[in-house]
């Protein structure tokens, strides 16, 4: 009688333990038994639940499906589910999974023979990025037929076909081995017939395809093709610009659709304003005004053309003038001039004009070349209580460009890269007793060399845009900074803390007072805190005095 009691009251508990409730249960624990050679986290991942989920019996059987999926794209070709238990709470509240198994050996590469029809097989061997004794995984095997069908579209085979002819399985000394057989069916090599253009209104046709750097006949590439458009958002003309597709005309020759958004080609803004005379004083009250015209793609042929004017006070203004001619005679000669006039109240008037040329030698790669000539006049006040000069200053700028961003002025993706060295006079006209009283020659030489390097990369990839996208200057008390914060193109220290670590990238930072009275003023870089009430008249003589004479290259307009 007591064994019978005994054996109803076990086969009580297990039923109630495997029964199942009414209601949703919360998982409590997930425990993974027998040999299993991944990590209960990584599995636990697989299957898609986990801990305090709220369980769902119906999804037992599409669980222990990921679960062996998941091994077998780890090389686990021969994992196994025994049985899933579970185990409810005395309320039924929560539940315990158990899971039974193992995971078996995993397998690797055997030897990977590749058959083509037209390319060359060891450039193929090449690309593979699996070799034998990798693991074997089903996944990388597809993702390197992404490029191998991107090699052979990039030799004129946009069509091609990849078959997996064969897989063999082994075993070897305990370990079991895939020999994996691939065909390679190029098909014909497939040319250029020509380019189909649609959406662009304004802009002539002739003005998109010199900018692809392919035409008729030539070869189809896809990487070449893919890069249209960033080739033509390069313009900056174009709202957007992208391949609608590829037309396979003929057995060898396909049409190119390139669909186009244009955007703005006119902008203008400009504002107008009066300051009243202010009270008790005879000053007169003064115009004040902004005025910009840009027109970007001037009768659809990709010139340019700015304006700005600005006069913030009775004293000042400022007027900036530019055209960019961007093929001369049907040549890749980009040629920019501009022309801009600056009044400083009653300190300066600076003049400065410039010719600047790119010229695109490859299709990413450009020489560039920059000649500029700059006249500041002080007032004779200015001039002498600053210590202001009468100057020329000429520069001549030699350089290279590598450009192959997505779009200039908010890049995703790719690199620049330039270097120039500019050459340059400057001519000190005077007053004469400045230049005898500070021993200032009136001729001087500038010789410049900039470098600037933009790393872009597209944040879906979960990389950093490195360059314009990153952080420029970092201020911090210490100089170290943290390794996650892209690399910044300086670090801001207190003027205090500069002192005692001075380097190239490490600038400082000034109040007005130490601005003012510190006899150790960074001759580079330096930055200054400063509120409205900080802003007088010493300081601004000061600012006038440190600014007023720089002599930027030719580009840097």
């Amino acid at each position: 009688m007591r064994f019978q009691l005994l054996f109803f009251s076990l086969c009580l508990c297990f039923s109630l333990n495997n029964a199942q409730p009414a209601g949703k249960a919360i998982v409590s624990r997930i425990v993974f038994e027998g040999d299993f050679k991944l990590s209960d986290e990584k599995m636990s991942s697989a299957i898609g639940i986990a801990k305090n989920n709220i369980f769902d019996p119906s999804l037992m059987k599409p669980m222990i499906d990921k679960l062996i999926k998941y091994y077998y794209e780890q090389g686990y070709l021969y994992a196994q589910v025994d049985s899933v238990t579970r185990q409810y709470s005395y309320d039924n509240k929560t539940v315990n999974l158990n899971i039974y198994g193992h995971s078996g050996y995993p397998t690797y590469y055997g030897k990977i023979n590749i058959f083509a029809d037209s390319l060359d097989i060891n450039k193929y061997i090449q690309l593979l990025d699996i070799k034998e004794n990798d693991r074997y995984a089903p996944v990388l095997m597809e993702n390197n037929f992404t490029y191998l069908l991107n090699y052979a579209a990039d030799q004129g085979y946009p069509f091609t076909k990849i078959e997996i002819e064969n897989i063999s399985f082994n075993k070897i000394e305990e370990k079991n081995y895939a020999d994996v057989t691939l065909r390679i069916n190029e098909g014909k090599k497939i040319y250029i017939k020509g380019f189909q253009i649609s959406g662009n209104v304004y802009t002539n046709d002739n003005v998109i395809l010199r900018e692809l750097y392919m035409g008729k006949k030539d070869v189809y590439s896809k990487t070449a093709v893919d890069e249209i458009p960033a080739q033509l958002m390069r313009l900056q003309i174009f709202k957007d610009a992208v391949i609608d597709g590829i037309s396979l005309i003929e057995e060898d020759s396909v049409i190119i659709n390139i669909g186009i958004e244009e955007g703005n080609s006119i902008m203008v803004d400009g504002v107008i304003g009066y300051v009243p005379e202010k009270s008790g004083t005879k000053s007169d009250g003064n115009i004040t005004g902004l005025f910009n015209l840009s027109l970007k793609n001037i009768f659809g042929t990709g010139r340019k053309f700015d304006v700005h004017w600005q006069k913030p006070d009775t004293y000042s203004e400022e007027f900036n003038l530019r055209y960019t001619e961007p093929w001369v005679l049907d040549y890749p000669v980009a040629i920019s001039i501009g022309l801009d006039r600056t009044v400083r109240d009653s300190s300066f008037i600076k003049w400065d004009t410039f010719l600047n040329t790119r010229v695109r030698i490859l299709k990413n790669l450009s020489a560039i070349a920059g000649i500029s000539r700059k006249l500041a006049y002080p007032d004779s006040v200015s001039s002498r209580n600053n210590r202001l000069l009468r100057n020329e200053v000429i520069n001549l700028e030699l350089g290279l460009e590598y450009d192959t961003r997505d779009y200039p002025i908010n890049p995703r993706s790719g690199l620049f890269y330039s270097n120039s060295y500019a050459y340059g006079f400057k001519n000190n006209y005077g007053p004469s007793y400045i230049l005898i009283e500070d021993s200032i020659s009136s001729n001087e030489e500038l010789q410049t060399l900039q470098l600037e390097f933009g790393w872009y990369y597209n944040p879906e990839n979960d990389s950093w845009t490195f360059a314009e996208q990153s952080v420029d200057y970092v201020f911090t008390r210490s100089s170290a900074v943290n390794s996650q914060i892209p690399l910044p193109k300086g670090i801001i220290m207190p003027s205090d803390e500069w002192k005692s670590r001075k380097s190239g990238n490490i600038f400082p930072l000034y109040n007005t007072e130490q601005y003012l009275q510190d006899e150790e003023i960074s001759d580079d870089l330096h930055f200054i805190a400063a509120g409205q009430k900080d802003i007088n008249d010493p300081f601004i003589r000061k600012m006038k005095s440190c600014l007023l004479y720089t002599s930027p290259s030719p580009r840097d307009r």
